[in-house]
């Protein structure tokens, strides 16, 4: 990847993963049901790699902990995101935006998966008027064991480090 494009999606992840932290209340977290389930929580989602500094990428992140998570559309030099309040329910986001108090049911996919631009996980989110249907993550995206905002800016410079010049 570019040295442009790994700017791009550093400041991209770093926008909306950190407003989600800072806006967290922790909570109990219960052991997920499936792999699927615990797939979609504590990892940064993208809908695909940027290009240039103007191409926007939407990106979903959840934390379980909390909680909290964020649906953001962000290049380079603009961006916009939605927090949510969310507990899982099966396969199934319950989610709270509080800034309109909207309520929405999300269904949600998740699983390993091979991709030619070395995405190993595909999530599908259904029923949900933010965002796009269809995400993408690799390994190393997780955001398990992240327990303060410093933290989460090291671990997406480590992601955007790891993509392949």
């Amino acid at each position: 990847m570019q040295t442009r494009a790994k700017v791009v999606l550093a400041g991209v992840l770093m926008a909306g993963s950190v407003m989600a932290w800072k806006a967290r209340t922790p909570h109990a977290v219960h052991a997920a049901d499936s792999e699927s389930q615990a797939l979609v929580v504590d990892r940064i989602w993208i809908d695909h790699m940027p290009e240039t500094q103007r191409d926007k990428v939407q990106v979903f992140v959840a934390f379980a902990q909390d909680r909290i998570g964020v649906f953001s559309q962000s290049s380079q030099w603009e961006g916009a995101h939605e927090l949510f309040r969310f507990r899982q329910d099966g396969d199934a986001l319950r989610v709270v935006f509080p800034q309109s108090d909207k309520k929405e049911s999300i269904a949600t996919a998740a699983k390993h998966c091979e991709r030619d631009d070395g995405m190993t996980y595909c999530l599908d989110l259904g029923g949900s008027s933010h965002g796009v249907k269809h995400y993408y993550s690799q390994e190393g995206w997780d955001l398990r064991g992240v327990h303060s905002e410093a933290e989460v800016r090291t671990r997406i410079q480590s992601v955007v480090g790891s993509l392949s010049p």
